[in-house]
């Protein structure tokens, strides 16, 4: 993982689960339930249409929360 070309928080391991970091365990529990609250939001809305974030909303909440982004 630490050969990827971009900067993550958490991925998710085949057999394994989820793995977080942070700047604290405070963040990385913050990334953790980002990660499950996401999973469930994903389950509830179902075979919903996908509404992508345009480039601006992204840049405009990476920012908000300081993720990296570069897209």
């Amino acid at each position: 993982m630490e050969r990827l070309p971009f900067p993550f928080r958490a991925a998710l391991l085949q057999d394994h689960g989820p793995v977080v970091s942070g700047s604290s365990v405070a963040a990385a529990v913050d990334s953790a339930v980002e990660l499950e609250e996401t999973a469930a939001l994903l389950l509830t809305l179902g075979q919903l249409p996908d509404r992508l974030l345009t480039s601006d909303e992204a840049r405009e909440l990476a920012a908000a929360y300081g993720t990296p982004w570069d897209g």
